[in-house]
């Protein structure tokens, strides 16, 4: 199979990306049995690097950005003084700089960054890098065969050694990894991916392995609305490290156990809509969809929804409301597939 010309165009925008490339179903059985291609171009990447960029960060976010090796990565979170969630972010660290991938718009991200840099050494822009994503269950045996390395072996998120232009780091979740580097070589690699049997997925494909995987999405659970204890981010959360922009409210939350809702996992006979309430049966108001899609593999519709505490206990079921209709959902825990 050729490289799709809409698989990495040269000049990217987030309308760019299609729904599909061959078949939705065909694309869903490959990141559940096989080895899918993604292009995660809305992934922006800021590259930070000075000799004070690791406490810069440190005192922005979440998690521990001190004492971090060269090829190690981790989540962090950028949260606003009531500790709601700003950005998600993955930090690849590198020798000398930090490379920084989030759904969040990158230039919003850069603003926000650069409001609470005063005279520190640190430097900031925007990169032109570009990401692949190569995922599910063959992926990393295709990937050692490809580039004779054994993936397995590195921990999420930690840079892979390859010999090739492009950088590689695993996935954090689930099998395969993550190539980033300039259009033409992420474009030739896949070629070679495609030739072994890969098959490039799109945004609906990709959607519905998300929301089975319960994975929060920017802009849909990643939100101002949200808190990351809410989103199920604890493992971007650091209890131990100094203060950092919204640290007390987290700590807060944390030890007082004060977190009021959750993310979970909503199952259904009947179409859910994104945006829809979430009511006990009895009336009282519980939450709010965030995201829906058609599950193949569960065979029913599905959704994630942040739900208060009270109505979060799974085989609970809820009323689901819209201007227009009413439907009752069960709730699941996640991941609803695992």
């Amino acid at each position: 199979m050729t490289v799709p010309d809409s698989l990495f165009p040269s000049t990217f925008s987030a309308d760019s990306l299609p729904a599909s490339y061959i078949d939705p179903e065909q694309e869903y059985r490959a990141l559940r049995e096989g080895c899918a291609l993604y292009d995660t171009s809305q992934l922006s990447t800021i590259q930070i690097s000075g000799s004070d960029h690791r406490d810069f960060l440190n005192r922005l976010s979440t998690n521990e950005c001190l004492g971090r090796q060269p090829s190690e990565g981790f989540e962090s979170v950028f949260t606003d003084h009531r500790g709601r969630i700003f950005a998600l972010a993955e930090l690849h660290c590198r020798d000398a700089q930090t490379l920084l991938w989030t759904g969040q718009s990158g230039e919003d991200l850069l603003k926000w960054l650069e409001r609470y840099h005063f005279s520190e050494d640190v430097q900031m822009s925007m990169d032109p890098l570009r990401v692949l994503e190569v995922s599910g269950p063959t992926a990393e045996a295709l990937m050692d065969e490809l580039f004779s390395v054994q993936v397995g072996r590195v921990a999420p998120l930690a840079e892979v050694d390859i010999d090739s232009p492009l950088a590689c780091f695993r996935r954090l979740c689930g099998d395969g990894v993550q190539l980033a580097g300039m259009v033409e070589d992420l474009r030739k690699t896949a070629g070679v991916l495609l030739a072994r049997g890969a098959v490039p997925v799109g945004e609906e494909a990709v959607e519905i392995f998300r929301i089975e995987s319960g994975e929060p999405r920017q802009g849909f659970e990643l939100t101002l609305d949200y808190n990351p204890w809410e989103a199920g981010l604890g493992r971007a959360i650091s209890l131990s490290k100094g203060c950092y922009i919204g640290q007390e409210v987290i700590a807060r939350l944390d030890t007082y156990d004060k977190v009021k809702q959750q993310l979970v996992g909503l199952m259904a006979h009947a179409p859910v809509t994104a945006g829809a309430t979430l009511h006990s049966l009895d009336g009282s108001a519980l939450g709010m969809v965030t995201s829906r899609a058609t599950s193949p593999q569960l065979g029913c519709e599905i959704a994630l929804a942040y739900v208060r505490n009270t109505g979060c206990e799974p085989g609970l079921r809820l009323a689901c409301r819209t201007e227009e209709i009413e439907r009752v959902v069960t709730v699941a825990s996640l991941p609803l597939v695992a």
